[in-house]
């Protein structure tokens, strides 16, 4: 309960109104072609509020900048004085983290980073699809629609994703927030601003 409470209030800075959408004929035609458009961007611009819950009981909030390239990304973690700042930076080669001030380290992935220099990681190569209201693996995920074409619902790599808003950014119908759990450890991400560039012309949405 009281990461719920917590959770809510630090998210609520980054609250926004659902939009009038329309119901679609065909739900998963609409959720299909908007996703396709999305998959193929290759950049884009995101922030938002992030929350945590790990399974030791341990609850973290903070905001997040995600500057996405089809090259790599970079990431950075901002929050209160229990969590600090942390960046990670990802290429086609190698992804390294550097936490407050210490030294910036490489690993092969982002989650393994994480773990190792802050003791718990999220799933950052789900979320660079989960985010956009998209599976990373449409073939291999369950997913549900809602009426508006968007996703309800995904669970895909043992994570469970559920959308509970939507919102508009550019042409794009996509999730204001996302709530994803994998046994005990439970997330709550809410995007308050996605920018799309380099592809905007194949925006079909």
């Amino acid at each position: 309960m009281r990461f719920t409470v917590t959770l809510c209030v630090f998210l609520m800075l980054s609250a926004c109104s659902t939009p009038a959408l329309k119901v679609q004929a065909d739900p998963g035609a609409f959720y299909h072609k908007q996703a396709t458009s999305l998959a193929s961007l290759s950049c884009w611009n995101a922030r938002g509020a992030m929350g945590v819950h790990l399974c030791d009981g341990a609850s973290y909030s903070m905001h997040f900048n995600w500057k996405y390239q089809k090259e790599g990304y970079q990431l950075a973690l901002s929050g209160p004085l229990g969590f600090g700042y942390a960046q990670i930076d990802a290429n086609a080669h190698q992804v390294s983290i550097k936490v407050n001030n210490q030294d910036k380290v490489y690993a092969d992935s982002a989650e393994h980073l994480m773990q190792a220099q802050m003791g718990w990681s999220v799933p950052v190569s789900g979320l660079v699809y989960w985010l956009k209201g998209i599976a990373e693996n449409p073939m291999q995920a369950n997913l549900e629609y809602s009426p508006y074409g968007t996703l309800a619902s995904l669970k895909e790599q043992g994570w469970q994703i559920n959308y509970s808003q939507e919102q508009r950014f550019a042409k794009y119908i996509m999730p204001a927030r996302l709530h994803a759990k994998q046994g005990c450890l439970a997330m709550v991400v809410s995007i308050k601003q996605f920018e799309p560039c380099g592809l905007e012309k194949n925006i079909t949405a």
